[in-house]
């Protein structure tokens, strides 16, 4: 590219002095248009050949970007189409697993037995024993573990009802230790609970020679036909008969408190009343209001008046009896 030495635009025009001064040169000006129209083609083949050059270098680096596309998505295309095929692999291989396992719940559902639905359920074949009398102080776990010791087992349940104090008894203090009056057992087969009636009603506890429940009798007796729901009825209800009776007895004495208060309200307020009266008779005395003469305090005098009795036919005398006989009919004659 040809360098300008010269700018036309910041050059000063040719003055018109100069120009008619040199003349007109034709040859001259010729060769100065020819000048210009060349200068103007040299400028716009620079252009072109600019643009050109860059169009190429823009087209070469399109070039480069497509190519690198276009490697990048065939591998991408490669994966998709080898995904495609694991999936369908994995179709095929889960529909014949599916199908073998199909097979397997078949073949387990023909082995299992029909239920028989003819058969009656499981009876309940527990036994109940009876303890009449227990040793003091013996609590439920250890008459369980005594019991298990001379074989008699297995224990399903023990039962324990507690002594009641008489309200009339002394306090206790010190001996925290529960006792108790009788007692339920239950075992888990009737054999066991008849046999263990049988072998130890009216015996000794035994044990250890210096045991404490050493010299205590058992006395047991095996419940026919008796079970443990039986048991828990009747505990039930003696419950709730006792809360019953205490409920009672709780509303009455709650009713006599409510009486005494009543009648210590109604004492207060009369003697309330008294004394305002005594205070307002001195008042009036201080004052002199009755003519300086102390008036004495009146004494209530009460008047009863006595109902005739009536005499009785035994006690009426005869010539009495006629004249009412006589007057009657009178009196019926008139009226």
């Amino acid at each position: 590219m040809t360098t300008r030495k010269r700018n036309e635009f910041l050059d000063l025009a040719p003055s018109d002095d100069e120009d008619n001064d040199r003349g007109y040169d034709s040859e001259a000006a010729e060769e100065s248009k020819a000048r210009i129209s060349k200068r103007r083609r040299t400028q716009t083949q620079d252009d072109e050949s600019d643009q050109s050059d860059n169009d190429s270098v823009a087209s070469d680096e399109d070039l480069k970007l497509s190519k690198s596309k276009g490697k990048a998505k065939k591998p991408q295309q490669r994966s998709e189409e080898d995904v495609i095929s694991d999936n369908d692999d994995e179709q095929q291989e889960t529909s014949g697993t599916q199908y073998l396992d199909v097979t397997e719940q078949e073949t387990k559902s023909s082995k299992r037995k029909p239920l028989d639905k003819g058969k009656p359920p499981k009876k309940n074949k527990t036994g109940v024993v009876y303890l009449s009398s227990l040793p003091p102080y013996l609590k439920p776990f250890a008459l369980k573990s005594m019991l298990e010791a001379r074989s008699f087992g297995p224990i399903t349940k023990v039962f324990l009802s507690p002594s009641v104090r008489p309200a009339s008894a002394p306090r206790r203090r010190s001996n925290k230790r529960k006792t108790y009056t009788d007692g339920w057992v239950e075992f888990a087969s009737k054999k066991t609970a008849k046999l263990c009636a049988e072998t130890l009603n009216a015996s000794i506890v035994g044990g250890r020679k210096g045991g404490w429940y050493h010299d205590d009798v058992w006395n047991m007796k095996y419940l026919k036909g008796f079970k443990w729901g039986d048991l828990m009825e009747q505990v039930q209800r003696e419950r709730q008969e006792r809360e019953a009776k205490q409920r009672i007895e709780d509303a009455r004495a709650r009713k006599e408190d409510k009486v005494f208060l009543q009648g210590v309200e109604t004492g207060k307020v009369l003697d309330g009343m008294q004394r305002k009266n005594e205070e307002k008779k001195k008042r009036k005395m201080e004052s002199g209001d009755a003519g300086g003469q102390q008036t004495e305090e009146l004494k209530v005098r009460r008047t009863f008046k006595q109902n005739e009795v009536k005499k009785g036919r035994h006690t009426i005398k005869d010539g009495e009896a006629a004249l009412e006989d006589d007057t009657k009919r009178v009196l019926g004659k008139i009226f």
